[in-house]
């Protein structure tokens, strides 16, 4: 019980939501969202949120398309195969 609670207390990561390195693709992703904020407006902002916001969404719908169309060429491969 002893080594548990010494573990806890010498932990060597911190709960910060940026390191050092992810600060600059951090900016680089701000400075992108103004210049095409500057350079579409505001429907870009709405797509830039769309898009942080549904991600995962999206993803699994891209993963969905992409696994029925392998399965559609894998079928129609057989198919020529067989006749």
């Amino acid at each position: 019980m002893k080594s548990t609670t010494k573990n806890n207390r010498n932990q060597k990561t911190s709960n910060l939501p940026l390191s050092i390195g992810s600060g600059v693709r951090a900016a680089a992703k701000v400075g992108a969202a103004i210049l095409g904020f500057h350079l579409f407006g505001s429907s870009f902002l709405w797509v830039v949120l769309a898009l942080l916001f549904c991600s995962n969404l999206l993803r699994g719908i891209f993963s969905c398309l992409l696994s029925f169309v392998v399965l559609i060429g894998l079928f129609s491969f057989l198919f020529t195969l067989i006749c």
